[in-house]
């Protein structure tokens, strides 16, 4: 009997299991989606290896095929492998990033109602409980999951699986493994169709009518998602023959006035626009294409590929795009298009590097100075220019680096390689920097503008204006009468005003708002610290009359509230927009007449090697896309903003590079930054200890040791240790991990993640 090694999406130690294969089943072959037992549940899995060798104890049968050709290749099982040896986690975490989860099949437990029980019986099974288990007998009308079940039954996880089991006891309803895959896909776009005569047919329906000149202002395909109005009048415009529907693909395909410029075979793109330096690759894109091989352009965020949709004259019949917030079924689509070769052109995010590539020539890898780039919501913290590198040596394809401006790491080896580049010469804007040690009304919060700004905001005002705020939310209440300050009762962490309401975001303590001091009565409460609310609030005081968007975490946590603000910024002739870092994608689509960084100092003293790079890229990227731009800050003779005022990066990078090359941290040092994180210091500090300890019987002494902080309820340390030995000193740490990752169990909720940063 052949056996199969499995790789299982979970995040022990071990990821890899063994199993038999049964005779009756097709033949196996290295890459199908299969369900194996894992304890007392069905999981889906990769099948990794078929062998005939023998196990000293009794193999679990693999229970199904998901499908009987394979959906990934060996290739792309080595690369899983290097990541998870670089980054000291399971395989089985790499996998559950690289595989869309209804793509390689997701299994969940559904319950089926076996028989409708007499009242009697279920009341003889308990008595105290009957009103909850007729409630689940009469919901089971259909199977459903424990999720599902929830919704109707209000009690516990825990004790809905007590009851459940108990009927299942009694032969009342049972359970089975279904297994969920993507289908065909349903999201569509409607269009208008141009009538001469509308009139009759709209006449006794001012929404329809609404409706259907809305679509022809649009000019172009729209998603269903993004319409403003009810199903019901769509479909009466569509029954009337003034809507049609379209397929996604070809959804937003408009043609492009750009013309293809010539190319001359750098290695580096610097400066300008999306769009412009897109232009520029055009010709070298399609050269690729032509001779049937596959093109990636790999970029930040999702806002770059809709700017890529609007602005570029693209095939749809060999363009695809793929990211992480499509739906499961588009990117089912879009992987088997790759896999058999038929998508030529793929634009996408960090999780389009997980494609299965059948020939993949080339790699534009746009804004490698982008935060984005590094995944930070999962683990491993997986960064783009490493899979992307891995991906250049196995298929010997080329990378050609083009954004705003590059890292130090890029800029060195630009510098010491010999490698060419292309500086796009575009409209510079001007830059004022306002001195922020000589605005005392902005030093003691009460203010967010220097005079020389707000003279500056009063001239564009009646154009287009982004403020770009460093912190979130009005931080730090307290009375200017007794010093008060309001603080959580059960931490002791400084409140946020949300909403009139007060919350702390490490326990979730949350009190009414008043502006009266609790300690002294008085009616001088406050806000001493500027986040978008803020800003936006002084803005609406002096500008009544202009439309004012803000964009903060608080007020629009979803990505499509986000998206829809900078629409509708995008839309006005004159407005102000107002947020955090997600406000910088406004740029993309149109320039504005003001830049303003509220206060720049905030967001270098953040700790971190790579602030400085973070904070070149930003400027410059507002620099690129503003006609005119301000900058507050304490520090003007800071070497980015002599960079920026002078427009030669030089000045920023060589100043950079001699400090990193003291210190040596990468590109001249290595590093192996290793986060933790858990909800009570106390056992951090254990956790933290024992690590720290670990790390200095391998021979590797941490070079420091970052004191734990407040972050998203959790509190955080950082270890940080350099090596001259990379990537042979992965193994020990590895092994360092390993025995403190079998400890976490007594810890609870503990996590801690691992960067390596090599030269």
């Amino acid at each position: 009997m052949k056996k199969v090694e499995v790789l299982l999406p979970v995040a022990s130690l071990k990821s890899i299991y063994t199993y038999s294969w049964a005779d009756s089943l097709p033949e196996p072959e290295v890459g199908m989606p299969v369900v194996v037992p894992l304890g007392n549940k069905q999981v889906a899995g990769i099948v990794v290896e078929v062998h005939n060798r023998d196990v000293p104890y009794e193999l679990k049968p693999v229970k199904k095929i998901i499908s009987e050709s394979p959906i990934v290749k060996q290739w792309q099982i080595d690369q899983w492998q290097f990541l998870a040896k670089r980054y000291c986690v399971p395989e089985g975490l790499v996998l559950d990033q690289a595989i869309p989860p209804l793509l390689r099949g997701k299994v969940q437990k559904q319950w089926h109602l076996v028989k409708k029980p007499e009242p009697r019986l279920l009341q003889a099974l308990s008595y105290e409980a009957y009103p909850i288990l007729k409630t689940i007998t009469d919901s089971l009308i259909m199977p459903m999951t424990e999720r599902q079940l929830l919704k109707f039954v209000p009690i516990s996880k825990q004790t809905l699986r007590k009851y459940l089991n108990l009927l299942k006891d009694a032969e009342i309803v049972t359970d089975e493994y279904q297994i969920l895959r993507a289908g065909k896909t349903l999201k569509i776009a409607y269009k208008a169709i141009e009538v001469e005569n509308y009139e009759p047919l709209l006449k006794r329906s001012p929404s329809q009518k609404e409706a259907y000149l809305w679509f022809l202002n649009q000019g172009k395909p729209i998603p269903r998602e993004e319409v403003p109005f009810k199903s019901q009048i769509i479909k009466k415009l569509i029954d009337k023959g003034l809507v049609e529907t379209i397929s996604w693909t070809s959804a937003g395909t408009t043609q492009s006035n750009i013309q293809p410029a010539q190319y001359s075979n750098e290695d580096f793109i610097i400066g300008g626009q999306f769009v412009q330096r897109i232009n520029v690759l055009w010709e070298e894109i399609n050269s690729h294409i032509n001779e049937g091989k596959q093109v990636l352009i790999l970029v930040p965020t999702i806002e770059h590929l809709q700017v890529f949709i609007d602005e570029i004259p693209f095939n749809p019949d060999t363009t695809a795009f793929y990211a992480y917030s499509l739906t499961p079924p588009q990117r089912k689509k879009v992987w088997e298009e790759v896999f058999y070769g038929r998508k030529k052109l793929v634009v996408g995010t960090r999780s389009a590097l997980f494609l299965p590539w059948e020939n993949l020539s080339l790699i534009v890898f746009e804004e490698p100075a982008s935060q984005f780039h590094e995944n930070i919501a999962k683990t491993p913290h997986l960064h783009s220019n490493t899979v992307a590198t891995w991906l250049s040596e196995h298929f010997n394809s080329r990378i050609i680096y083009s954004g705003t401006t590059l890292n130090s790491p890029l800029w060195y080896s630009l510098q010491t390689n010999k490698k060419r580049s292309l500086n796009i010469n575009s409209n510079q804007s001007e830059l004022w920097l306002s001195d922020l040690r000589y605005a005392p009304e902005v030093r003691k919060q009460e203010n967010p503008f220097s005079s020389q700004v707000w003279t500056l905001i009063n001239e564009s005002i009646k154009g287009k204006i982004l403020v770009l705020v460093a912190r979130k939310g009005f931080t730090s209440l307290s009375c200017s009468q007794c010093q008060w300050t309001a603080q959580c009762p059960v931490c002791k962490t400084p409140l946020r005003l949300i909403h009139n309401k007060l919350k702390c975001e490490f326990c979730g303590y949350s009190e009414p708002y008043t502006d009266k001091c609790p300690l002294c009565g008085g009616e001088t409460v406050r806000n001493a610290s500027l986040g978008p609310e803020k800003v936006t609030e002084e803005l609406r005081k002096r500008f009544p009359d202009v439309p004012i968007y803000t964009i903060s975490p608080d007020i629009t946590p979803q990505p499509h509230q986000r998206k829809a603000l900078i629409e509708w910024f995008n839309a006005q002739d004159n407005a102000i927009i107002v947020g955090t870092y997600p406000v910088l994608n406004a740029l993309l689509y149109k320039p504005v007449d003001l830049a303003i960084v509220q206060n720049l100092y905030t967001i270098l003293k953040i700790s971190g090697y790579n602030v400085k790079d973070n904070a070149m890229h930003m400027l410059s990227f507002i620099k690129q896309n503003a006609r005119k731009m301000v900058v507050q800050t304490y520090d003007v003779e800071d070497p980015v903003l002599e960079a920026l005022m002078k427009n030669k990066f030089d000045i920023y990078f060589n100043h950079e590079l001699d400090l990193r090359k003291i210190i040596q941290i990468p590109p001249f040092g290595n590093l192996f930054i290793i986060e933790l994180a858990h909800v009570d210091n106390k056992k951090l500090q254990i956790f933290k200890e024992e690590l720290i300890s670990c790390l200095k019987m391998q021979g590797l002494t941490p070079q420091s040791d970052i004191s734990s902080i407040r972050r998203n309820k959790m509190r955080w340390a950082t270890i940080v240790v350099k090596t001259d030995k990379f990537p042979e000193d992965l193994p020990l740490l590895s092994q360092c991990l390993n025995s403190i990752y079998k400890k976490l169990g007594k810890f609870g909720e503990l996590h801690f993640w691992f960067n390596p940063v090599s030269k």
